[in-house]
């Protein structure tokens, strides 16, 4: 099977804190973003066993290290002794829970010591921890659970002195690459990707206070910005991928709107490319799922345990069956990805359009995609003789499964039409539906509900409309929705821009940048 998930950090920021429901919900998040694999990180702690049993109810297969990460270790006695009693405990205690699969002995140890310039700065003769993860972990793993796999570190390729990183051998840690750039490697397995975004607005506020957006002055700068923990700071996470995106942003809210979009593009870019590339890579874990504090991190789910933009991204791009183009050596394609049992037997609709909605020309075909297959069906340039223009794209549909492309996809300041919307809101049992209908094609669809109120939530989010078309989407914990809240809170955005309440007229509200 093709591991789709992602990497687990302790749900707190102390151990033993956490509430065991908070651990359920975030693996339920997991699952409802169809993943089936959670790696617990080796710079966190062993789990408590709610964790495991509720991965075993849900089908979750869990990567499970030991407890070493991104540092060396000493040798000597007395640290062999009580590093073994700490893991024949840990075994013993784990090893009965169906959703472990694998077990790995830490996270970049050996890559820290071969790749980070550390074996050249040690003394010579002094011990980092190699003979644990060739010998000591080895050992007790073959002995105690021998009819599972284990990897000695994470990433590895065979051996300490082999590069870790190497793409054709073991799983990867790939941050060398991003967004459209993971699409210069195809790994075997990659154990960690991801890029970096802000927790949600609301999440920040409850943390630093509402004043933090009032406006760009330095005291609401400093504290956002005070939050970055990330090497080379807000330059290296954000500017550096932001610039030539999007306009300038001229407030920290559209700013934050910039660095979510970015985080969610680069994970539906990742997690598609990889899975396209599924006859030789296997699995695609980014970093990370959930987080410990309010702070600027890699995790699709904020501190409040709020969806970010990037988990509706992952939850799409994760989905059994997807359709995704991909730029190839050969042209264009269009790739079929089927992750089920079942064949899947439909006809495949590849048709050019406008962002105006006009359809230019099409192609149809009849496709069967093997259980756990993919089938390629290149875009020629024969058949869409017009070639793509500023704010065409292509769009491909396989029964209610659907895929885009657009021509330039690193611009959002392409030429079409300003995004408009119309809303309809209407009373549920459980809450609100909201009937939203486009104007125009809409790219990059993102309500943010936490805005309207701390508790709100939507079952559906990050869609691609097109003009017409009407998109059906549950909202809870919100109480009233208006336009004057939504004037007033915003929490709508989509094609790169903030949209707001323009007019209401016969219980409709007018959105629009």
């Amino acid at each position: 099977i093709f591991c789709r998930g992602a990497n687990w950090i302790p749900d707190g920021l102390f151990p033993g804190t956490t509430d065991p429901e908070s651990i359920v919900t975030r693996i339920t998040q997991a699952a409802d973003a169809n993943m089936n694999m959670l790696r617990v990180w080796g710079g966190g702690v062993y789990e408590d066993s709610v964790f495991y049993d509720t991965c075993d109810k849900l089908g979750i297969l869990v990567w499970q290290d030991c407890m070493f990460a991104c540092a060396t270790y000493p040798e000597e006695k007395p640290f062999p002794e009580l590093i073994e009693r700490e893991v024949r405990y840990q075994v013993a205690r784990l090893s009965h829970h169906a959703s472990i699969v694998i077990w790995s002995g830490g996270n970049e140890n050996v890559l820290a010591w071969r790749n980070w310039g550390w074996k050249e700065r040690m003394p010579e003769g002094q011990s980092w921890g190699r003979s644990y993860f060739t010998e000591l972990l080895p050992s007790i793993y073959a002995e105690l659970d021998p009819t599972r796999p284990f990897l000695p570190d994470s990433p590895w390729s065979g051996s300490p002195e082999a590069d870790p990183n190497d793409p054709n051998i073991g799983d990867r840690h790939t941050w060398d690459l991003k967004l459209e750039g993971i699409r210069d490697m195809v790994p075997r397995f990659v154990s960690e990707f991801g890029h970096q975004s802000p927790p949600l607005r609301t999440t920040i506020e409850e943390a630093c206070g509402a004043d933090c957006f009032a406006s760009e002055s330095p005291h609401a700068l400093q504290a956002f910005a005070g939050r970055q923990r990330g090497w080379g700071g807000d330059a290296a996470q954000y500017d550096e991928y932001l610039h030539g995106r999007y306009p300038k942003a001229v407030s920290l809210d559209q700013r934050l709107l910039q660095m979510h979009l970015t985080q969610a593009r680069a994970t539906s870019i990742s997690y598609e490319w990889l899975r396209a590339n599924g006859e030789r890579c296997r699995g695609a874990l980014i970093w990370q799922l959930n987080d410990a504090w309010t702070g600027h991190s890699w995790s699709l789910i904020d501190s409040a345990g709020r969806l970010k933009p990037a988990w509706w991204a992952a939850r799409a791009a994760c989905a059994p069956r997807i359709i995704t183009f991909q730029p190839l050596p050969e042209g264009l394609a269009c790739c079929v990805i089927n992750d089920t049992p079942e064949v899947w037997n439909s006809e495949l609709l590849i048709t050019q359009m406008k962002s105006t909605g006009e359809s230019l020309e099409n192609t149809c075909e009849s496709l069967s995609v093997p259980p756990g297959g993919r089938i390629y069906s290149y875009v020629h340039s024969d058949v869409f003789s017009r070639g793509l223009d500023s704010g065409d794209f292509i769009l491909a549909q396989a029964g209610d499964v659907r895929g885009t492309w657009f021509e330039d996809s690193s611009q959002y300041e392409i030429e079409s039409p300003s995004p408009q919307l119309i809303v309809e809101v209407s009373s549920t049992s459980r809450g609100l539906n909201l009937s939203l209908t486009a104007q125009c094609v809409i790219r990059d669809l993102i309500l943010d509900p936490s805005r309207w109120s701390s508790t709100g939530r939507v079952d559906r989010n990050f869609l691609t409309l097109l003009p017409g078309e009407s998109a059906q989407i549950a909202c809870e914990g919100v109480g009233q929705l208006t336009a004057d809240v939504l004037r007033s809170r915003g929490g709508v955005s989509a094609s790169g821009q903030v949209l707001i309440a323009k007019n209401v007229r016969d219980g409709q509200i007018a959105l629009s940048h």
